[in-house]
């Protein structure tokens, strides 16, 4: 719900006025009036046509109800009591403020975390692929350990000899 309909709402609500019926009963007139002040507070770039066009007004009419605002507060105290009460559905005390730029920040790292961590995934994913493209046999890691085992032992140069004919016979090969 935007801010406009809100603020009709909350008028509605508090006053029991609907601002928006075709009349001119004061009361009616003193809260279209209020209902410009607000939404010209609230939203100061907003252009006087823009204000009236969510009232069925024009732009001369917001103009008018901008400007007559004070005189009706000043002999209506009851319209400065809603004025009051309508901000304050708009505004918030330091503490629901730095509790909503907190929840901002959290929201944020949350963001951060989830990039990090597909970003992370994809990684280990890339990984995993080149390990088992480097490693496809099990016998590569079978016969580095024996290499190691059998280390300075004739075993060890008999395995390395027949290893390397084995490679010379087959380097050679073509599929």
């Amino acid at each position: 719900m935007d801010i406009t309909e809100r603020l009709k709402e909350i008028i509605k609500q508090e006053t029991n006025t609907d601002i928006e019926i075709r009349t001119r009963k004061r009361e009616t007139i003193e809260m279209r009036s209020l209902y410009c002040t607000v939404l010209k507070q609230l939203k100061p770039k907003k252009t006087l046509q823009a204000i009236g066009d969510t009232i069925e007004l024009n732009h001369a009419t917001v103009i008018n109800s901008l400007n007559n605002y004070k005189v009706y507060e000043q002999y209506n105290p009851e319209l400065k009591k809603f004025k009051t009460t309508i901000l304050s559905y708009f505004t918030m005390d330091d503490s629901e403020l730095k509790e909503l730029l907190e929840i901002e920040k959290l929201k944020n790292k949350v963001m951060e975390l989830k990039i990090e961590n597909d970003s992370l995934r994809i990684q280990l994913h890339k990984l995993n692929e080149i390990k088992t493209q480097i490693y496809e046999y099990k016998i590569i890691d079978e016969l580095n350990t024996l290499m190691t085992n059998t280390k300075d032992t004739i075993q060890h140069t008999l395995i390395k000899d027949r290893l390397e004919a084995f490679y010379t016979m087959n380097k050679n090969i073509k599929l």
